[in-house]
């Protein structure tokens, strides 16, 4: 793993953890990289089993079709009906995607020109459980 981050318990016995897959080099592909490091591939996300001591990787196809490739941060969430949400946040994109990879919905930020817009810390705010939030949003007035 190569700049893994953003650690989530699972369940009393297994964690999962996102990893950016980088590797350093003096003249990295990526204009994002800093220091000329580059995502080799795409990013993952790896689910540790303590139970068993296995690591996996089940959304490894998913993260490759979607060519999902941060060079720095990112965060892959679980929902309790096994999708999972995820934020490149290099390059402004939001995924929700089932367990068997099919993308539900995706966002990309951009500006009036088309430019991908950095996201930060992004949260999926889930309608069921939170529908409260939603409209406390919805019908906030900033003043």
């Amino acid at each position: 793993m190569e700049h893994a981050h953003d650690v989530d318990i699972l369940d009393d016995h297994r964690i999962s953890i996102f990893d950016n897959g980088v590797q350093s080099a003096p003249d990295g592909p990526r204009p994002l990289a800093p220091h000329g490091d580059y995502v080799v591939k795409h990013n993952r996300l790896y689910v540790y089993d303590f139970a068993t001591g296995k690591t996996d990787s089940p959304f490894e196809a998913a993260f490759s079709a979607q060519d999902i490739r941060t060079v720095t941060q990112g965060l892959a969430t679980y929902m309790e009906n096994g999708d999972l949400f995820v934020e490149e946040t290099n390059y402004g994109r939001l995924l929700r995607m089932s367990p068997d990879g099919t993308v539900r919905w995706r966002y990309i930020s951009t500006d009036t020109g088309g430019r991908r817009l950095e996201r930060g810390w992004s949260r999926y705010i889930d309608p069921q459980t939170q529908g409260s939030a939603i409209l406390a949003a919805a019908n906030a007035r900033c003043g």
